[in-house]
Parts: C-alpha cells; structure tokens; sequence
C-alpha cells in the first residue's frame, strides 16, 4: 500500500490506502467535511481518494507548540529565546513534536520572555503544556523561571506553574478559575541569571477540559492528585497516563486509575466540596467491575455522590463491569443547592475484577438542560 503522512493538528497520522492515490483532509466540524476541497494531479491516473479525519483545534492561537519552525504568534523580550525554537531531541518532550521554546541556548546567563498572542479560555477548559528547567541552583526551591496564565485586558496574573527543577519535562495546568470566559495569554518568564540551573523550556500548550467548581484538577490533568484527597493505596501516588490492560477512552492526558497497583488494594479519592442542586448535573467517565466477572449485584467500586454536612450519601454509580473504553455516567441534583463533594471508592478486595478507574468529571449548570421532563434515578442491566 502507499503510506502517508498526515500532519493533523501537528498529531503525525500514517495511513495505509492500499495503493489508492489519496488525500488527507483535516475537517474541524461537519460543514469543513462537507466543503473538502477538490483538485486533479496530472502525475495521477484516475480519482483521488479523500480521506476527512475529524479533529478538535486545541487551542485559540496558532503555533501553540512552535510546529511553524518560528516564533510566529509569540512575542519575545530580552535575550533568553534564540531567534527561532529547538529542536534537540532532548529534555523528554512530547514523542511527536519536532520543535519546543528553551532558553538553555545561547547561554544560561540569559534573561527575558516569551508571550503568546490573546486567546480565550472558558470556565470549563484550562491550559495543559510541558515544561523542564530549574528555578533554584541545585532545586530545593523556586526563585526564578516559570509560566504565568494572564488576562490580557488588564495583564492581571491569574495563575502560575514553576519550573520541576529538573532536566526532564512534566505537564502542568494554568487555568483562571473564573465563572465566565476570560481572554488571556501565555507567558514563559526566564529571571535566571546564574551560569547553571538557570533555564527553562516549554512546549504543546493545549486546552483541556475542567471543571471550576470542582477545581483545577477536576480530569487529573495536573498530573497529581492535588485537590483530591487520597487515602489508602488503591490508586497509587498518581494519575495515569497509559495503560497496557486494555483500558481505554479517557480524557486529556491522565485518568485514576485503581487497578495498576493491585487489584487487592483499597482506597478512596475525594473531591473538595462545591455547590450542588438546582437541576445542575455532574458528568464523568468510568470503568471497571462491582463485581467477579460481572455476575451477580455490584458489590464494591463506586463513584458516590456525599452530602458534606453529615458525609451521608445521596446517590451512587457502580463501577460498569467494563474494561474497555470508558462509559459516561452522571449524577442530577434537582433539589435545592447544597454543599456536596464526590468520592471515588475502591473496596474491591479480590485479586482481580476489583478496580476502577473514572475521569473527567464536569459540573453543568441548570441552564445547559433544554426542554421539559424529570428527573429519576435507576438501576439494573
């Protein structure tokens, strides 16, 4: 067959057509699919093949990882940023970039910034990047060298991530935290001035989805379990970003995940507490088994819906007795506000069939529903 290579939203996509002369087409919405563009190829005999791979745009500016080669769509001050981005394989970025900012070159010495253009962010999505570098000689602290999420009517400083004070890249999130939509702006700030530990490097700033209400780590796409409180050892020291059991269907980057420690293991996860009722909805993804092999009731993993004035439980979601893709379930509160948060709970002892794993919890507001009807909860197969 004739292999192709795509460049879909900067994601490299092989296909294989059997020989077929073809064109691939990335189509945003189903009105660019319907208006693919057409031309003949004299070198061609015969029709050309259109290929239309939907896609999501990740985010509000162009050049949002330095794909373009340049600095197109950033702006830079002082002398940290050479006059176009890297492309070192180095520093553990993301497998299909070619290109990321770093400020190790021409020298650590070096200062100043690099701000990309305005863009907006909703209440619903944060910002998702890598990042590498140090803040402080030889880490142990954060003096200088970070990524700040600014507004762009008024520079305000809304949120900030540190460099990890290492060679090696993590992701991090920056959001605004605001109930509205906001236009804001990247900055990468390099304030080091030292011969050593004095650089940092950036690259692939996507949104992401998130949940205001529910906090900034609402989809586990900060990476760690900051604001969830963990106890037991079910779901490890951290989200997960793979998975090698045939899990599938997350969102983002990470998911929890309590069935790569041990399947005997138990623990909960619990979200901070925020305003419930009124009709609004709560939305995640989840995967996993209540019971062995699927027979009989659920019996253990669930995601429980807690009232945070007495931790008594208004409403429960059994693990769906499903390894494969994630399944979307949801609570509907429509009583009047109160104070609730979610916990996630483990308590499957078995050495298998015992895990769960959820995701991408979203709180939508009474408005987001259209039309009549009620509410009522079920159960059973």
């Amino acid at each position: 067959g004739v292999a192709l290579l795509a460049d879909l939203n900067k994601k490299p996509v092989q296909l294989s057509r059997g020989g077929e002369p073809c064109v691939v087409v990335a189509a945003a919405t189903d009105e660019d699919q319907d208006n693919c563009p057409t031309f003949h190829a004299p070198w061609v005999e015969g029709d050309i093949k259109f290929v239309v791979m939907p896609f999501e745009a990740n985010l509000s500016f162009d050049n949002h990882s330095f794909e373009a080669g340049t600095y197109t769509n950033w702006t830079k001050t002082g002398t940290a940023w050479l006059n176009a981005p890297a492309n070192l394989a180095r520093h553990n970025m993301p497998a299909d970039s070619v290109y990321y900012a770093d400020s190790f070159f021409p020298t650590e010495q070096s200062t100043g910034t690099l701000q990309s253009d305005p863009f907006t962010l909703g209440n619903d999505e944060q910002i998702s990047f890598y990042i590498n570098g140090w803040s402080r000689v030889g880490g142990g602290g954060f003096d200088y060298n970070y990524v700040t999420l600014n507004r762009a009517d008024n520079d305000e400083e809304l949120d900030r991530a540190w460099t990890p004070n290492s060679d090696q890249a993590v992701i991090k999130t920056l959001s605004h935290g605001l109930d509205e939509e906001v236009e804001v702006y990247v900055r990468a700030v390099d304030n080091g001035s030292g011969g050593g530990y004095a650089w940092l490097a950036v690259d692939d700033f996507d949104k992401v989805e998130y949940s205001y209400r529910l906090g900034k780590n609402s989809g586990f796409e900060v990476g760690n379990y900051s604001g969830w409180t963990v106890s037991g050892t079910a779901f490890g020291f951290a989200p997960k970003d793979s998975d090698a059991a045939g899990r599938a269907g997350w969102n983002g980057r990470y998911f929890a995940n309590s069935g790569t420690v041990s399947e005997s293991a138990v623990g909960t996860l619990r979200s901070a507490t925020f305003s419930f009722g009124e009709g609004s909805v709560i939305t995640f993804l989840v995967s996993g088994w209540s019971s062995v092999g699927g027979a009989g009731p659920p019996a253990y993993n669930y995601v429980a819906l807690m009232r945070a004035s007495n931790d008594s439980e208004i409403a429960k979601v059994w693990a769906p007795n499903e390894t494969g893709t994630m399944v979307e379930r949801a609570f509907v509160a429509p009583l009047a506000s109160e104070d609730v948060y979610i916990k996630v709970v483990d308590d499957g002892t078995a050495g298998g069939y015992a895990w769960i794993a959820v995701d991408d919890f979203q709180v939508y507001e009474e408005e987001t529903q259209t039309g009549g009807g009620f509410f009522f909860w079920i159960s059973g197969k």
